[in-house]
C-alpha cells in the first residue's frame, strides 16, 4: 500500500510514465505468449525478425493509446468509455501486425496477430482493474460502512459519489421491490429489509435514497428500520439538488418531516404568540426529535425565562 500512497502524492507525469511502462510490459508478454498459445514454444524468440516486429508494435500501440486518451483518464474513474479506447488501440496494433507480415513477407502463422491482439487488451485492461481493486481496496478501510435504502437512479448515483468521497462505503443495497433483490448495483447487492440485520454488527447508519417517495412511504420505511437501532440519514430532495442548493452526497438527519407523514401545516404565529410570548411553557418528551422541534419553535416566540 506504500506504492499507492506515493502514487497519490506524486506528480501527474510520473504516473503516465508508469503507465506507460506497465503498458509496454504489457505488450512484450503478449508478443510472445501469442507465438507460445499457437507454437507450444519460446522458439520465436531466437529469431531477429520477431524482434523488429515487436520493436515497432510497442511505440505504435504506446501512441495508439496516447492519441486514444487512455493516458487521459484516472484510473479511479475506469468506465466502459476506456475499455473502448483501449480495444481500438490493440486493434490498430493488431491490424499492423497483419500488414508488416504481408509487406515483409514474414513466416509467421495468421493467427498469431489476432492471439496478440487478444492478450494486449486483457493485460491492459487487467492491469488497470488490478489498480482500481487495490486502490478501492485500501480507501475502503478508513471509511464508515453504511447501507442505502433505495436502488433507483439515486441510489445509484448516491453510491458512484460515496465510492468516490472519502467518508462511506456502502456494503449493500436495500430495495422493496423482489425483483431487484438479489442483484448487484456498483458491484453492491441488493437485500431486502429483512437482510438488515445480519449487517447490522458492522454497519451503523442506513442512507435513504428516496428523494420522490411520499411522506406517507417515507414514514412507514423510517417506522420499521426503528428497531434496528441504526441511525437513519436522507439524501436531499430532487428539487434541491437540481436547483443547486444541495449536492447529491449530502446527507442529513431524518427530518420533522419525514416522521409526520404527511405534508407539514405551518404554524398560526398569532395564537403561538397568544399562547407562549412572555408565558412559562413546559414541553414534555424534548429529547425526541417532535418535541425538540417544539423547543426550537417556542424559543422564537420569546417565552419568559
Amino acid at each position: 500500500m506504500e506504492l499507492f500512497r506515493y502514487l497519490e502524492t506524486t506528480s501527474r507525469e510520473r504516473k503516465i510514465l508508469l503507465l506507460i511502462a506497465l503498458d509496454s510490459l504489457c505488450i512484450f508478454l503478449a508478443f510472445w505468449f501469442s507465438f507460445y498459445l499457437r507454437l507450444d514454444s519460446f522458439d520465436a524468440i531466437l529469431n531477429l525478425n520477431n524482434w523488429v516486429l515487436l520493436a515497432v508494435l510497442i511505440p505504435f500501440t504506446i501512441i495508439a493509446l496516447k492519441k486514444l486518451r487512455v493516458y487521459k483518464s484516472s484510473i479511479r474513474t475506469y468506465s466502459l468509455r476506456i475499455i473502448w479506447q483501449i480495444l481500438a488501440s490493440v486493434s490498430l496494433s493488431s491490424l499492423l501486425f497483419i500488414a508488416m507480415l504481408f509487406l515483409f513477407n514474414v513466416s509467421i502463422h495468421r493467427t498469431i496477430p489476432i492471439l496478440f491482439g487478444i492478450l494486449s487488451f486483457s493485460y491492459i485492461s487487467g492491469v488497470r482493474f488490478v489498480a482500481l481493486f487495490i486502490h478501492g481496496h485500501s480507501v475502503r478501510k478508513g471509511k464508515e460502512k453504511v447501507i442505502v435504502y433505495g436502488c433507483g437512479q439515486s441510489g445509484h448515483e448516491l453510491a458512484i459519489a460515496l465510492i468516490k468521497g472519502p467518508m462511506y462505503d456502502v456494503v449493500a443495497f436495500v430495495d422493496d421491490d423482489k425483483e431487484k433483490q438479489g442483484t448487484y448495483v456498483q458491484g453492491i447487492k441488493v437485500l431486502s429489509v429483512n437482510d438488515i440485520a445480519k449487517h447490522i454488527p458492522v454497519v451503523s447508519k442506513v442512507l435513504l435514497a428516496l428523494p420522490s417517495v411520499s411522506l406517507k412511504r417515507r414514514k412507514e420505511i423510517i417506522s420499521s428500520l426503528e428497531p434496528l437501532k441504526l441511525q437513519i440519514l436522507s439524501i436531499p430532495s430532487m428539487e434541491d439538488i437540481i436547483s443547486g442548493k444541495s449536492k447529491l452526497s449530502e446527507v442529513k438527519e431524518v427530518g420533522l418531516n419525514d416522521l409526520l407523514g404527511r405534508e407539514p401545516v405551518a404554524p398560526h404565529k398569532e395564537l403561538m404568540n397568544a399562547n407562549i410570548t412572555d408565558k412559562v411553557v413546559m414541553v414534555t418528551g424534548a429529547g425526541g426529535s417532535i418535541g425538540s422541534e417544539l423547543c426550537r419553535q417556542i424559543i422564537t416566540q420569546a417565552p419568559k425565562n
